[in-house]
């Protein structure tokens, strides 16, 4: 499942209407996924602001982001993951907060990553870092599944 174009794959099963989810988990889809496709087209033809990440990528390593004109506004140093074929996901911002380090209180962007293992719920942790959240991020792991 680490592989990101299955996002795709289910965004786009949803956006089709597809039977193969209940109306119950197309709900789910609508309100949790972003849009996510293998190509830029639908996302810059909308005029939307929209992230470039590498489908087996890592930590932020080789994720640019686009602005609504379609132009780079921002990416990450890292280059490793150039070589992969990207997902493309409408942007949103990541919410900021503050937090002690041993560096004294900071600001950071915040996202939640979840983990399966063997195919099960393995882990939920906290990653706070820059805008584009790289290896560099402070990390938090909150808990494990049984």
């Amino acid at each position: 499942m680490e592989n990101k174009a299955v996002q795709a794959v289910i965004w786009n099963l949803h956006i089709e209407g597809n039977s193969f989810y209940t109306d119950e988990e197309h709900e789910w889809i609508e309100a949790y996924f972003l849009p996510s496709y293998l190509e830029p087209d639908q996302l810059a033809t909308a005029g939307k602001k929209f992230v470039k990440k590498p489908v087996f990528g890592r930590e932020g390593n080789t994720v640019e982001i686009y602005g609504p004109n379609g132009t780079k506004i921002m990416e990450d140093a890292g280059k490793d993951y150039t070589n992969y074929p990207s997902l493309y996901q409408e942007f949103v911002e990541l919410p900021v907060r503050e937090f002690q380090s041993l560096k004294g209180r900071q600001q950071g962007h915040y996202i939640i990553g979840s983990f399966l293992l063997n195919g099960r719920a393995g882990a939920l942790g906290i990653r706070i870092g820059n805008a584009i959240t790289d290896n560099l991020s402070y990390f938090l792991p909150v808990g494990m599944g049984t």
